[in-house]
């Protein structure tokens, strides 16, 4: 957390310029005093003082851009294959929460991954849970066959196509 708190003090010169941003209050003036002891004593960034609203905003946009910029550096930015393995599945494991499946229908899947036939065709009507079963069975079989999705030259290679009526 101490990566991601910061804070912020404003000049007292602002608040004392500004009726109604001062604290009549001596007990919650010393006990502000206090806080702001606290958080110095801390070790946490404290930017001090802020002369105007400005100024703030531009130190808010300063830090966060920092920790931003160190949380997801540009280098990592997925190219654009990446981005779309990355969008396939996302959608794949959405598909998987609203699944009821049917045995008969995983059992014809892996049979026909496990041979050698020609291309299956899976149809059927708009929202009838051709996405949702592909995507159990794709995360089933990947999950006991690690290495049969992953690589071009493997001996359980297969061709499943997708057809939407």
């Amino acid at each position: 957390m101490e990566k991601h708190a910061f804070f912020y003090f404003r000049d007292p010169a602002y608040a004392a310029a500004h009726p109604g941003f001062t604290e009549e209050d001596p007990a919650l003036r010393e006990r502000l005093v206090r806080l702001k002891d606290d958080i110095r004593k801390s070790g946490l960034p404290v930017s001090e003082p802020f002369a105007t609203p400005k100024q703030l905003g531009e130190w808010v946009l300063r830090d966060l851009t920092a920790v931003i910029e160190e949380l997801y550096p540009e280098k990592d930015i997925p190219d654009t294959l990446d981005r779309a393995a990355l969008d396939h599945e996302a959608y794949s494991a959405s598909r998987r929460t609203v699944y009821i499946g049917r045995q008969e229908y995983m059992d014809r899947l892996n049979a026909h991954a496990a041979g050698d036939g020609p291309p299956l065709v899976i149809a059927g009507e708009s929202g009838g849970g051709k996405s949702a079963l592909l995507a159990n069975w794709t995360h089933t079989w990947g999950e006991r066959h690690p290495d049969s999705l992953a690589t071009e030259n493997d001996s359980h290679d297969f061709d499943l196509s997708l057809i939407r009526a």
